[in-house]
């Protein structure tokens, strides 16, 4: 038995994970490896390489499409798996019969995520058939589950880093 996150979890997350690549001054690995550390906290079995895998696709989609602004059509991505269901319904964080964070019992690979729906998602962005998150919208404002708020306190900066491990 798993202990891995919904899809649309590891799908907002590999967004998030190509978004930080783009925004701060490392590798794409060394972002996954401090988000999957952070994802195994709450996930106790999940692996970085999906994070990696799903993270590169994104980000080759996007060179491939040729897109403008890269940074926000991530963001739009992360904001619309985090507030909506695949069926458009808003996505329901606090429910008695459900819960969105509940780990799931199969193991989804990365090969299954890679699919339309982010490249579908890209092309309707950029014919202007995706509306932007709203202008102050953050990851860490999913206030209903502790796995984005604390996102904010990660240190995608090496350096930062170093200092910790030689301590």
């Amino acid at each position: 038995m798993y202990n891995e996150p919904p899809e649309f979890i590891i799908e907002s997350l590999s967004a998030y994970c190509a978004l930080m690549f783009l925004e701060t001054p490392t590798s794409l690995e060394y972002c996954c490896e401090i988000l999957g550390a952070h994802i195994r906290k709450y996930y106790e079995t999940f692996d970085e390489t999906t994070l990696y895998e799903l993270s590169n696709f994104y980000l080759r989609i996007l060179s491939d499409a040729k897109v403008e602004d890269a940074s926000l059509i991530l963001k739009s991505f992360i904001y619309h798996k985090l507030i909506y269901t695949n069926s458009g319904k808003l996505r329901k964080w606090s429910s008695l019969l459900s819960n969105a964070l509940k780990a799931e019992k199969v193991k989804c690979s990365p090969e299954a995520l890679m699919n339309k729906k982010f490249i579908a998602f890209v092309f309707d962005s950029k014919r202007g058939m995706i509306n932007e998150p709203p202008q102050n919208w953050k990851i860490s404002s999913i206030d209903t589950a502790e796995l984005f708020v604390n996102l904010d306190t990660l240190s995608f900066n090496p350096l930062d880093n170093l200092s910790m491990q030689t301590d």
